[in-house]
Order: C-alpha cells, then sequence, then structure tokens
C-alpha cells in the first residue's frame, strides 16, 4: 500500500537564500517528501502572501524555517514580513515547526545582511524563535539540507508511532498486536532495511556501513530466506552522498549497499519486485551511537 508523500512547506527570504532552498527542497523530493515552496509561485520575496498563508493551513503538514541576515519584504498593510508571518501561520494551524538559522561565523555577501529598522525586526524575530524552539544552525546549503531531511524523517517515523500507556482505551493488547502484526509484514513482504558497523578494508578509512535487505519468515521472525522476488532496490542516503540514488540489482538474493561511516542520516529504499510493485524501506542511521565493531560481522560479495 502507497502513501502520498508528506507535504512540507519551505519559508526563508529568497534572494539571499536561494541555493540553500534548492538543496533543501531536492532532498525532500528525493526523500518522498512533497515540497510546498514559493518556486511554484514565481520565487520572488514579494510573494503572494495570502497564497502563502493558504498553503501552510490547507496544503502543508511540516514547517521547515529557514533563517540567515535578511527579515524579509514587508507588505504596506502589515507590520510583519511575509516569512514572519509565515511562521506565524505555521503555529496557528498547529504545523510542526522546524527552525534553522545560519551560523554568525559563515561568511555572507553584505549585500544580504540587513541594516537599520530591518535588522532590528530581524533581531526581535530571532529573539522570539529562540524562546520558542531549539534551532539548528547550518554552514552551507548540503549541511542544511542534511539536517532537514534527517530531523523530518525523525519527526515523521515518530508522528507514526502511537503514544500509549495502560489506561489508553485503544492500546493493543497481546493477543490483538498478534493479529496486526501480520498483516504489517506483508506490506512489506516480510522485508526489512537492516545496517551492519565493519571495519573498512579501505587505507585512511576506519569503517564501512553494509547496509542490505533482510526477509524474515512469517513464522519465525529470525530465519532468513531468498529474495527471489525482488529485482531490484535503490538507495537513498542523502545530501552527504550529493542526493544520488544508488540501484543494486538481486546479486543471487544478496541485495546492499557499502558506504564510508559518517554520521548521522535517513536511509531510503524503493524496492521493486517481479510483478513491478513497490514498497517503501527506511531505516535511521546513527553511526555515533551505534558504536564501532572489533571484528567484521559480514563481508558483502
Amino acid at each position: 500500500m502507497t502513501h502520498p508523500p508528506t507535504p512540507v512547506f519551505v519559508s526563508s527570504t529568497f534572494a539571499d537564500l536561494q541555493e540553500h532552498r534548492k538543496a533543501v527542497c531536492d532532498a525532500l523530493r528525493q526523500g518522498g517528501f512533497l515540497d510546498i515552496a514559493m518556486e511554484y509561485m514565481g520565487a520572488r520575496d514579494e510573494r503572494p502572501q495570502n497564497v502563502c498563508l493558504r498553503m501552510i493551513a490547507e496544503e502543508s503538514d511540516y514547517f521547515v524555517g529557514i533563517y540567515a541576515h535578511r527579515y524579509g519584504y514587508v507588505p504596506d498593510d502589515s507590520g510583519v514580513s511575509i516569512t514572519e508571518a509565515e511562521y506565524h501561520a505555521a503555529g496557528n494551524s498547529d504545523l510542526k515547526r522546524l527552525v534553522y538559522v545560519v551560523d554568525q561565523k559563515t561568511p555572507w555577501i553584505p549585500e544580504y545582511i540587513d541594516s537599520g529598522k530591518h535588522a532590528e525586526k530581524l533581531a526581535q524575530f530571532k529573539g522570539l524563535l529562540g524562546k520558542r524552539h531549539v534551532w539548528k544552525t547550518f554552514t552551507s546549503p548540503d549541511n542544511l539540507a542534511k539536517s532537514v531531511l534527517a530531523d523530518l524523517g525523525r519527526e515523521v517515523r515518530s508522528a507514526q508511532l502511537k503514544t500509549v500507556d495502560q489506561n489508553s482505551p485503544d492500546s493493543l493488547d497481546a493477543s490483538e498486536w498478534t493479529n496486526e502484526r501480520p498483516t504489517r509484514y506483508q506490506r512489506r513482504r516480510f522485508t526489512e532495511l537492516v545496517h551492519v558497523i565493519e571495519p573498512s578494508s579501505k587505507p585512511n578509512q576506519e569503517y564501512d556501513i553494509l547496509i542490505y535487505l533482510f526477509r524474515h519468515r512469517p513464522d519465525n521472525a529470525g530465519s532468513p530466506f531468498g529474495l527471489d522476488d525482488v529485482t531490484k532496490a535503490e538507495f537513498l542516503l542523502g545530501p552527504s552522498w550529493k542526493n544520488r540514488v544508488f540501484a543494486c540489482d538481486n546479486d543471487g538474493g544478496y541485495i546492499g549497499i557499502k558506504v564510508s561511516a559518517f554520521g548521522t542520516f535517513l536511509c531510503l529504499c524503493r524496492v521493486t519486485f517481479a510483478n513491478g510493485e513497490t514498497a517503501i524501506l527506511d531505516r535511521y542511521i546513527d553511526f555515533e551511537s551505534d558504536g564501532t565493531p572489533q571484528r567484521n560481522e559480514r563481508t558483502m560479495s
């Protein structure tokens, strides 16, 4: 069963952050999200405010706010910039707001640094953001895109988890979960995405991460069997790998890739079965938290 992509509104000033916006929107699309952005309205700072606010309220599930050294265009009949108005509109619509602010040490074109009244308004706005959010800083388009994609991946996965306690009237008991579990597994044909960290054989590289498909028997979750009905898998690792898609064919029952161990990232994988159907798998990989092995646990052929 496929689901429509999650819509994410991308808010920022435009002229100074074009490259950053492009990197973020590209990463969102590659990661299976739908970017809702001013680029589709004839991108400019003087974009139609009513259209933007409607898109936030009616078409978006998440809000990404990107801020540097410009406050943005202020309509004649408004005391705040469109960029700040978008932030407040997202709050009024109860959207999860993710906030990213450029690192103060990052070199910036003087033309795109506000002064005077707009600089004061920007400082006030950032002060508000600092009180309401623990924001992340960015230093480059790729650095920003990587953070946004990883953070959204965590948010979406967290939202999909049902919060229950002993008093929850609709929580599944053991017998109900036993009945529900096969249906959930069948949607993926009992195929999962797993990873292993192992010492690298490459010079000057300490560790590699193996990411591969693993299938469980429905009657014995610990017993793997063949992936004969899988024709290929397409792996997307995010901005650190330039948002490239790495396609792998079925090689004698093993389908996977080996990459250098690199911080944290969200791996997405589209699996294609012999009958043409597809399934999307995902796995959040945190090299620092996973620890480092002392020996090889699996070797790619």
